[in-house]
């Protein structure tokens, strides 16, 4: 006898499920896979299926790609292997959370100032980091103006997520405008004011970019006029912030006004007084500036009574600054009214006794005039008390005043021998 051994060389078939590709779930970093079961055939019968490699049916899998192994083994030992894959995506993106915007003022003589704020926070199903993609890092330096922060989380499946923030610089701080100090010119010559520089006024500030202007006055080289004109800069920066300075220029009205007098004059005195009422044309005044008044300063005035003699009259020129210039004039009242002597009436006596003569006292003669000092003497004759001789003589009297005009007047003396 003999036997005859039949041995089952032909492995059993497995087939595998198709690669399953899902996304995380929400919160977690895998994925709970649920897949259809591998399925096998065999020449003799029944097969067992068992898992070889990976996680398994049901089974919680990380992110990325798990192998799946399964092997098939019939009644003869015989084993035969099928794969497949299990990817799990990371499809959630990270959030991420950035700090609320910041407002400051420039740091004092900064055009900008030092800011530092908290690290934005990230949360992930997976973990993720933050970094800034652009901005100033915490605790830099920030110019004036709006810097925006942006800042980006990613995770390790590249999904990101942004958020920004702002830091806004505020310049608080005024520019400082300077002015020059307070100019005191003389006028021009013949002008009411004068044409006046000056030096610019300057400015400081933290922030370039600044400008000034003059904000009310006239400005230098201009002519200013007499008096006081204050001059107003205002500094302006980026911002809008301001600052004025002023000064003042003061033109003072150093010139004398002019004043113009008539010429003197010689005037005969009014008929029986010792003076003259007098009329002139009224003196002048010029000035670089308006304003100048001229006035009698001494004497007598238009249409004023002069005396006889020789007056001055003073006029006086002020303009509104209180220079002073005088002009004068002569007015002279000649006395050209002569004396009026007035004689005794004609004179009559008989020879004294034993005498060809008679001494004859009479009257003395008097004088009138329109001015003072004037006086009477004999001019020619014998004069009261004298002794005439016999027959008629002519005594002869002669006024003269104290400007030399003389008059005369006379009378007879008649002596008669009666003896």
């Amino acid at each position: 006898s003999f036997s005859v051994v039949v041995e089952d060389n032909t492995n059993p078939v497995i087939t595998c499920p198709a690669n399953v590709a899902v996304a995380a779930s929400s919160g977690s970093c895998g994925a709970t896979v649920s897949y259809s079961a591998p399925t096998a055939t065999d020449n003799c019968g029944s097969t067992s299926i068992a898992l070889i490699g990976g996680i398994g049916n049901g089974g919680i899998f990380p992110l990325g790609t798990t192998t799946e192994v399964y092997r098939a083994t019939d009644s003869a030992g015989r084993t035969q292997a099928c794969s497949f894959t299990v990817t799990v995506t990371d499809q959630s993106v990270p959030s991420i959370t950035c700090p609320a915007s910041i407002t400051t003022t420039t740091g004092l003589m900064q055009c900008g100032a030092s800011v530092s704020f908290t690290t934005p926070t990230t949360s992930d199903n997976c973990g993720a980091t933050v970094a800034q993609i652009s901005g100033i890092a915490s605790g830099g330096f920030f110019p004036t103006g709006v810097t925006t922060q942006v800042f980006e989380a990613t995770d390790g499946a590249g999904n990101s997520q942004q958020c920004t923030f702002t830091v806004t610089v505020n310049d608080g701080e005024d520019p400082v405008a300077s002015c020059p100090g307070d100019i005191v010119e003389p006028n021009d010559l013949g002008a009411c004011g004068a044409f006046v520089n000056y030096v610019s006024p300057t400015v400081a500030d933290n922030c370039p970019g600044f400008t000034i202007v003059l904000d009310s006055g006239i400005g230098s080289g201009n002519f200013f006029p007499v008096g006081v004109t204050t001059e107003v800069f205002e500094a302006t920066d980026p911002a809008g912030n301001t600052h004025q300075c002023s000064f003042t220029v003061t033109v003072q009205d150093t010139e004398s006004p002019q004043a113009s007098c008539p010429a003197s004059a010689v005037i005969a005195n009014d008929a029986g007084v010792c003076s003259a009422d007098v009329s002139y044309v009224s003196p002048t005044v010029t000035d670089n500036c308006p304003g100048a008044t001229v006035s009698l300063h001494t004497g007598f005035g238009i249409g004023g009574t002069f005396p006889e003699g020789i007056s001055t009259e003073v006029w006086r020129a002020v303009d509104s600054a209180g220079n002073t210039n005088d002009c004068s004039f002569t007015v002279e009242v000649d006395d050209t009214e002569n004396p009026m002597p007035s004689c005794p009436g004609g004179q009559s006596a008989n020879t004294d006794a034993g005498q060809c003569s008679a001494a004859v006292i009479y009257a003395a003669p008097t004088v009138g005039d329109n001015c003072p000092g004037s006086s009477i003497s004999l001019l020619s004759g014998f004069g009261s008390g004298g002794v005439f001789p016999l027959g008629n003589s002519m005594e002869v009297y002669r006024g003269i005043d104290g400007t030399g005009n003389t008059n005369d007047c006379n009378f007879s003396v008649v002596v008669t021998d009666a003896e």
